[in-house]
């Protein structure tokens, strides 16, 4: 199931429908407003990138996803992670959210997000967390893994990252995924006992509300950032976002 959901053509379908959102409405802008005016990368944004869109650069295997954020100012392309078409040494800062589970090589992908970037420039992402739970909804998504911190630390030293910060969804967030997980595992099933999951749309405004509402859940209650890895062996939780950067001066921006 995880090849046929990882399939371009259904998130051309998916990225069709919707209108792409404002960064404005994550939680993280509090940080990524300040990489404006700077060379950025974001990994697989989709409809809904993080980053400062005017004049970001984009990577997505969705045409439709390129189209939309082409339109609003971003310099999007067609692009595979394992192979960047970029010179060594790019950008500032890389961004890639809910991306890395589902890369089978992800090892040359964290390679390739190191080449890219300039020396002590800044890589932030999210991930899903232990093995253990991989779950169905896992499966239906595409996810080729969830990650073990003490796997995930290595990959990033071996790739000459340090970690800055760490952080845990909201508590609203995690309720908010309890409820609407389901959900997708049965549209997914469904559609695939059709057979017609190529062909399916959604109405414009239903993407819209969505992920409004997933925003606002993602805002509310979002936890402080742990500095360092200070308790980063004995987290807990099933999903995290780190902010790292690429070795050589470190220090926050």
């Amino acid at each position: 199931m995880a090849e046929k959901y990882n399939n371009p053509k259904i998130y051309d379908r998916l990225w069709k429908y919707g209108s792409v959102q404002k960064p404005t409405i994550w939680s993280l802008w509090k940080i990524l407003k300040d990489f404006e005016g700077k060379r950025n990368l974001e990994l697989g944004a989709g409809d809904c990138p993080r980053i400062p869109v005017k004049g970001g650069y984009f990577l997505d295997s969705s045409r439709e996803a390129i189209k939309k954020l082409e339109a609003i100012g971003g310099i999007a392309t067609v692009g595979d992670i394992i192979n960047l078409p970029f010179a060594d040494n790019f950008f500032d800062l890389v961004a890639g959210f809910e991306v890395l589970e589902h890369i089978e090589n992800d090892e040359k992908a964290f390679s390739e997000i190191a080449r890219v970037l300039k020396p002590s420039g800044f890589f932030i992402f999210a991930v899903p967390l232990g093995q253990k739970f991989f779950s169905e909804f896992d499966s239906a998504a595409g996810h080729k893994r969830r990650y073990e911190v003490a796997g995930l630390k290595e990959l990033l030293s071996k790739n000459g990252f340090q970690i800055l910060k760490y952080r845990a969804p909201s508590f609203y967030i995690k309720i908010f995924n309890k409820l609407y997980s389901p959900l997708i595992v049965w549209f997914l099933r469904n559609r695939e006992v059709k057979n017609s999951l190529e062909g399916f749309t959604v109405p414009k405004i239903f993407f819209n509300l969505f992920y409004q509402i997933l925003s606002f859940f993602e805002r509310t209650g979002a936890p402080k950032w742990k500095i360092g890895t200070k308790g980063l062996l004995e987290y807990k939780e099933k999903w995290v976002v780190m902010f790292c950067q690429k070795e050589d001066i470190i220090a926050s921006p």
